[in-house]
């Protein structure tokens, strides 16, 4: 936590960081405010401490936010990287660092994930033990699957995966009836909903 830069974890963060920590899918619904980035990172670094070579896969719709995500990580000296199409000539240094155990947090977009490189060398061999999904509600009608269809196929992805990662997906809002098309369509097992309110 203290390698993050936080003082301490809010409440509504633990149980969360704890269900990933036990290998259990969760559904974070919360305010952009609540620090959801924090739920995935704190259980990323203890599992890259437990068994080195544990990496995180984090599926972002922009680029902003990738980018902003890993300076912040890698200001704090923490291993994170990104694979987007702005950086297809550092694609291979990339996957190779994660192949040999040196990236913690990779984040890339659903386009990306579909790429053949990504699917050839990291699907069948080099599976994450945690992906997460930000901003799900792009998974539902009423999200933004229209332009982005790749985040359709983040499920299929996850699938083909020869071990199967835990999976945390996570928005801002999402009405209780697209929650179950979140939930089927990245085949998440029972996941733990977590509902995040500011009063």
């Amino acid at each position: 936590v203290q390698k993050l830069g936080y003082k301490k974890l809010r409440k509504a963060q633990i149980q969360p960081i704890n269900d990933l920590m036990d290998g259990k899918d969760i559904l974070l619904i919360a305010p952009t405010s609540m620090g959801k980035s924090a739920v995935f990172q704190v259980p990323g670094l203890a599992q890259a401490k437990q068994k080195p070579g544990s990496w995180v896969l984090v599926i972002e719709p922009t680029l902003a936010l990738i980018y902003d995500q890993v300076r912040h990580l890698q200001e704090k000296g923490i291993p994170a990287a990104y694979l987007t199409g702005k950086n297809t000539d550092s694609r291979e240094d990339v996957l190779t660092q994660v192949r040999r155990g040196e990236i913690t947090f990779l984040f890339t977009t659903p386009e990306q994930l579909q790429s053949y490189r990504f699917q050839t060398m990291l699907v069948p061999n080099h599976n994450p033990w945690l992906v997460v999904v930000d901003e799900a509600h792009c998974l539902t009608e009423w999200g933004s699957f229209h332009f982005r269809p790749a985040y359709r196929s983040i499920g299929q992805t996850i699938q083909k995966m020869k071990h199967r990662p835990v999976i945390a997906a996570m928005t801002a809002t999402a009405p209780v009836h697209y929650r179950l098309e979140i939930m089927f369509s990245l085949k998440m097992r029972k996941p733990c909903i977590h509902e995040v309110t500011l009063s």
